[in-house]
């Protein structure tokens, strides 16, 4: 269900253009990006965390400038295959909050000549990630938007996107 929702709501916002490739934001954002690039049907552009590049991996893209750094100072590097210069790529994760993980990486391939788009299941609209999208022209496409999280663990949810 998400997968549909975020391919209408994508669909929407391109109008007459069109994704290329879905690659997901490992880990997490893998799941969601294979149903995406079935539901779109582009290709699926495999992604991994760490440095080592599988032997098989001949078009490798590694990201490790400004990623985020785990507790153990150890750094989350993203490894992208199949992406080139004026793709026009859907990046997809579980949610956005902070956009600790997202944010490098759609900079990263901006600079890289990628044209990108965002798809999360849910978006965190009170933290400072999708605010720092939207101000490099990004509007990510969400599933639910949470507006906030109170301190008793209640949800309040946004206006669905879906019209």
């Amino acid at each position: 269900m998400a997968a549909t929702v975020i391919a209408h709501l994508l669909q929407k916002q391109l109008g007459d253009r069109r994704v290329t490739k879905v690659a997901g934001v490992p880990t997490m954002g893998t799941f969601l990006s294979v149903m995406l690039a079935e539901e779109l049907n582009v290709p699926l552009v495999t992604t991994r965390k760490g440095k080592h590049v599988p032997t098989r991996w001949e078009q490798a893209v590694v990201l490790e400038d400004n990623m985020k750094q785990y507790k153990n100072g150890a750094i989350a590097s993203h490894i992208y295959n199949g992406l080139c210069p004026g793709d026009v790529v859907l990046f997809t994760d579980d949610v956005l909050g902070d956009g600790t993980t997202l944010l490098p990486i759609i900079k990263w391939m901006l600079n890289f000549r990628v044209t990108p788009y965002v798809g999360v299941y849910a978006a965190k609209l009170y933290r400072p990630g999708y605010e720092a999208l939207l101000k490099l022209g990004i509007h990510p496409v969400y599933v639910y938007g949470i507006e906030a999280v109170h301190r008793n663990r209640e949800v309040v949810l946004g206006p669905t996107q879906i019209r």
